[in-house]
């Protein structure tokens, strides 16, 4: 829980975090390595994050389905999905993110796997600003 006390409500919308179990398309977050402690679910590519995050480990479910495209996800050192960059697979686990060589966490890139093995990423329409006047 410690994780989620220290990020903003920004920030939290920003990742777009569910609390769902059944988020086995997410990026999983945690608190400390291999996969312990309290974790977040990431569902959608995030360009900046500030200031760079460190988790103590990031996983990625394994999805067993063999009809949909399996969840891929990009992880750069950088705003903007620049710099230095890794890619995590379904079933794929950085389990001591200190000891990855990243510093941290400043972009992430939501990505599927095809059934032949390419990676596409997923681009996401940009939300239109809404004003209200009063």
């Amino acid at each position: 829980m410690f994780l989620i006390a220290v990020l903003s409500y920004t920030l939290i919308s920003q990742l777009g975090i569910t609390t769902s179990d059944s988020c086995k398309y997410c990026l999983q977050l945690y608190d400390e390595t291999y996969e312990r402690g309290s974790y977040i679910e990431v569902y959608k590519s995030v360009g900046s994050l500030s200031p760079p995050w460190t988790p103590g480990s990031v996983c990625v479910p394994f999805v067993n389905d063999t009809k949909r495209e399996r969840p891929y996800w990009y992880l750069f050192d950088n705003v903007n999905y620049t710099g230095r960059i890794t890619g995590l697979g379904h079933g794929t686990c950085i389990d001591d993110f200190t000891k990855s060589g990243f510093e941290g966490i400043s972009s992430i890139k939501r990505c599927i796997q095809t059934k032949d093995g390419k990676v596409e990423c997923i681009n996401q329409p940009k939300r239109r600003r809404t004003y209200c006047r009063f």
